[in-house]
């Protein structure tokens, strides 16, 4: 009987463990990460470090800038408006403004 008991905790750890890891996939987070902690931690140790690996998203705001005119657009566009008066077509470059 203890046997079976036994043997039914260590089914349901490793499922919880195998489930944490699909729902880190499925969520775009490190899956081997969370494998690594739910099989040899716990997998509480797993879910927590799901969530707060869902806080920790990086985000990246971009703007436009004109090297002639240095105006900075943040919309994407082919050329400068500006620039485009004086019949000079220059390209915008994409700069990143912010990270979080």
């Amino acid at each position: 009987m203890l046997k079976l008991i036994i043997l039914s905790v260590g089914i349901l750890y490793l499922y919880a463990a195998v489930m944490l890891t699909v729902k880190a996939r499925l969520s775009n987070i490190s899956w081997s990460s969370v494998l690594f902690r739910s099989l040899l931690l716990t997998p509480i140790m797993g879910y927590l470090y799901i969530i707060k690996a869902r806080g920790s998203r990086i985000i990246k705001l971009y703007r436009y800038q004109c090297p002639r005119c240095h105006t900075v657009f943040t919309e994407k566009l082919p050329f400068c408006h500006y620039c485009a008066k004086d019949n000079i077509k220059s390209p915008l470059k994409k700069r990143v403004i912010h990270s979080l």
